[in-house]
């Protein structure tokens, strides 16, 4: 455990500063959502757009990152004959998002923990948005599905998005050319040498 850590610190680190970042974009957003808003009990237009576009971006980009280390690994492990772990991409949205994932946890004891009738969940609630802020836009989803399946709704997108890109990155496949685009991505590191055909 402490040795993939420390082998993947920069990985980690980008991690959780791209989920940093991107929770800053996401309050900022959603502030301006809660003042737009009429407070009618549902959701209105601005909000879905709000959270589509800040939950999208979020999962962009940690797709992004993660998708860039797996294509490297990828080509470093076919190099050397040897097979890529697809799952560490999960490995590392999981260690990088543990504080959040703690902070989510907290929430939900406090929940279970709150007798019926009385509220004590607004300051677990309040910090795991300050590390949710992407989600801000949707904090309507409580009304529907409660505080607990917002913790746990919110949790999973990042989680998705980084195990994506790392098994999609290092198997040498993208999402376009699944979706049959004939699209090469931008690359910036040493490019996979393939054999040339003699004539």
């Amino acid at each position: 455990m402490f040795k993939f850590i420390r082998e993947n610190s920069k990985l980690i680190v980008k991690f959780m500063m791209t989920h940093l970042v991107m929770s800053v974009l996401g309050i900022m957003v959603g502030l301006a959502v809660l003042t737009l808003e009429d407070g009618d009990g549902g959701f209105s237009l601005i909000a879905i757009i709000a959270g589509a576009f800040t939950v999208g971006f979020l999962c962009f980009m940690h797709y992004d990152d993660t998708f860039f280390a797996g294509v490297k690994e990828g080509i470093k492990h076919r190099a050397e004959g040897t097979k890529p772990d697809a799952l560490k991409g999960l490995k590392i949205a999981l260690i990088g998002y543990l504080p959040v994932i703690i902070i989510g946890l907290i929430v939900l004891i406090v929940i279970w923990a709150t007798p019926k009738g009385e509220d004590q969940t607004v300051i677990p609630l309040l910090l795991f948005y300050a590390c949710q802020g992407s989600f801000l836009s949707f904090y309507k989803l409580i009304d529907f599905i409660g505080i607990s399946g917002f913790v746990i709704v919110t949790l999973l997108p990042s989680i998705i998005a980084s195990f994506l890109g790392y098994a999609i990155g290092c198997k040498d496949k993208t999402l376009r050319g699944m979706f049959g685009m004939n699209v090469k991505p931008p690359f910036d590191g040493p490019l996979e040498r393939k054999p040339r055909n003699k004539e």
